[in-house]
């Protein structure tokens, strides 16, 4: 039996090396755990759902940095997003821990909507050099949106170094839209407070 490595060290030997949609472990329990071992983060991912992150602070306790280029960012559909989970006891949470990382800047976020990048990715950055890249539709919600399959794949090994590269390109071409994504949904949190207050 292969033992878990620890918190800081993105190890995915312990994980399958291709994700089918339908088999365990899925696509979100393979990022939960990558997340949950990694000091750094590094995502891709065209379009983010709000409503599909479930952030837990055992996931979030090793992570020191979150950068996240979007390529398309609709703030109408942000708003809706976070107040909805907001107003829901079981998904305020997650609001409040995504303001929190903001907020210390852990979390920074930009948007390349001239740019162009397929499929999504993630770097999961562990101590040294130790990385780990997930590459696949990054759709946290299930059921899936269509019957599939969706695949993803993690990699590992010198290669990733050319991934890395083309992440700090597009980074460096992104826009910064942390303060706009803060209002949002700090207005969010107001209005579910208001909501649930006696």
């Amino acid at each position: 039996m292969q033992s878990i490595p620890p918190a800081g060290q993105s190890d995915s030997r312990d994980l399958p090396s291709l994700l089918i949609d339908g088999l365990q472990p899925d696509f979100p329990a393979v990022y939960a755990t990558l997340l949950s071992r990694s000091r750094r983060l590094s995502l891709a991912a065209w379009r983010i759902r709000l409503a599909g992150l479930h952030l837990s602070p055992e996931a979030l306790l090793s992570v020191e940095h979150i950068r996240v280029v979007v390529g398309e960012l609709d703030g109408q559909r942000l708003a809706a997003e976070a107040e909805g989970m907001a107003l829901s006891a079981r998904r305020s949470g997650t609001v409040q821990a995504l303001l929190k990382l903001l907020m210390e800047d852990r979390l920074l976020v930009r948007a390349a909507p001239l740019g162009g990048w397929s499929p999504d990715f993630s770097l999961f950055h562990g101590k040294g050099s130790s990385t780990t890249l997930l590459v696949g539709p990054h759709w946290m919600e299930r059921p899936f949106p269509h019957r599939g399959p969706a695949l993803a794949s993690l990699h590992s090994g010198s290669e990733i170094t050319q991934v890395e590269a083309r992440f700090e390109e597009l980074w460096e071409a992104a826009h910064d839209v942390k303060a706009a994504v803060m209002g949002m949904l700090t207005e969010a949190a107001r209005r579910g407070a208001e909501a649930i207050a006696p």
